[in-house]
């Protein structure tokens, strides 16, 4: 029951925060993925076995894992037979389910239970994650739920390669939704490579031959997951000119320059997880009134720099190594910003499918974050666990006094007269 107190507590925080949507019968709307409000004519639609998108051949969605969502969606619409209510649990869940992931994750590691919570409650209420799920695309958003769980099965020592291998392979196919995104597919497999790295070397018994036959299980069942759309994919990219219309190299480079001239400082941003995208006109109402003030660029920087510092000189290899994939991430979500943008640059042109990451700051700025996340719990385990909830405490309080004190998360909310 214990195990069941503080994730209690981020629901609660949740129904809190989201108190104004469920009172006054508030619609969330907008963002990049919210264009369904209706799940059980989104299956009648896409029940085809094949169908036209942008003039191509396009999956049926139902047929995989893609659907299990959509299905769950429309059988919550036909039992309480309520779309706003719907509506209203799909993004409370988005936004509270991601900090109970990480909750369970964390607890892997042993991690003090007070502190865990802590550190979930700011896996969520970042201005990254905030920003990243005010996206409202339940397919490459639920990302920040799946992460944390991917990782805690990558950490289960299993006696046998079968078993693993079901597992992984049932976890994939379960949430293959979320990697319909080429570019977040291909931060699943990067993010579970450097995960896996760390936990297999810093183990005493470390065996590259082990760690690279894991690899190869979790590729295999990764892609055949997923075959369904990455053999469309292909076909498509072989075959039709649309492909290359939409993703030439001139309008990735386009694109990619587009992002570099409109991101702002983003090195100061990153160290904050201020890296705010195009919504950040919305958020003058609600979190930018904290978000944009120096004090808190500057408080959140000092923390992030001393946090990571701290670990890379501990005894802790694990610490060590998470802290230096976290700074590896940094770099690689910075995009073509100085420092050392000739690597970025040079990857981007040379090495395959990396031109995919147009916009870095939101694809790489994901694994920084959870990467950060668990280097900081590595910290508080590091350190003596008063000081670090000292420390915290006015971090969590300074991030939540908005949304708690409002009732609102979202700048997208209608009414419903």
């Amino acid at each position: 029951m214990r195990s069941l107190i503080y994730p209690s507590f981020i629901l609660l925080i949740g129904i809190i925060v989201f108190r104004q949507s469920f009172l006054f019968d508030l619609f969330i709307i907008g963002g990049e993925g919210n264009y369904f409000l209706d799940f059980t004519n989104y299956i009648q639609i896409f029940k085809y076995p094949w169908m036209s998108k942008w003039g191509m051949g396009y999956f049926n969605p139902l047929i995989s894992g893609t659907g299990y969502n959509i299905f769950i969606l429309s059988f919550f619409e036909r039992i309480i037979d309520n779309k706003l209510l719907v509506n209203q649990i799909l993004y409370f869940s988005i936004f509270t389910l991601p900090a109970i992931s990480m909750f369970y994750f964390l607890n892997y590691f042993k991690i003090n239970k007070f502190a865990n919570f802590l550190i979930s409650l700011f896996y969520i209420y970042n201005p990254f994650s905030l920003d990243y799920l005010h996206q409202f695309n339940q397919w490459t958003n639920t990302s920040l739920i799946f992460f944390p769980l991917m990782f805690l099965i990558l950490s289960i020592q299993f006696n046998s390669k079968f078993v693993f291998f079901l597992i992984i392979f049932c976890f994939f196919n379960i949430i293959s939704f979320s990697f319909a995104n080429p570019p977040t597919f291909l931060i699943y497999a990067i993010g579970a490579c450097v995960y896996l790295f760390v936990i297999d070397f810093t183990r005493n018994n470390f065996d590259f031959r082990k760690y690279l036959l894991s690899l190869i299980i979790i590729f295999l069942a990764l892609f055949i997951s997923n075959f369904y759309w990455i053999y469309n994919l292909l076909i498509n990219i072989s075959s039709s000119g649309i492909i290359d219309q939409m993703y030439s190299e001139e309008t990735k480079s386009r694109y990619l320059f587009t992002i570099l001239k409109n991101s702002g400082p983003i090195i100061s941003q990153l160290f904050s997880f201020v890296f705010l995208g195009s919504d950040l006109p919305n958020y003058d109402t609600n979190y930018s009134i904290i978000f944009k003030t120096i004090y808190f660029k500057v408080g959140i920087s000092v923390l992030v720099i001393s946090v990571i510092f701290y670990n890379l000189f501990t005894k802790d290899k694990r610490a060590i190594f998470f802290s230096a994939s976290t700074i590896l991430f940094l770099y690689f979500a910075k995009g073509l910003y100085q420092p050392l943008t000739s690597l970025y640059l040079y990857l981007y042109e040379y090495f395959p499918l990396f031109s995919m990451f147009k916009t870095p700051t939101e694809k790489f700025g994901l694994l920084y974050i959870i990467f950060f996340i668990i280097s900081l719990a590595f910290f508080s385990k590091n350190i003596n666990s008063k000081i670090f909830n000292i420390i915290f405490i006015p971090v969590i309080i300074v991030l939540l006094f908005i949304p708690i004190t409002k009732g609102v998360i979202s700048p997208y909310q209608l009414q419903l007269k």
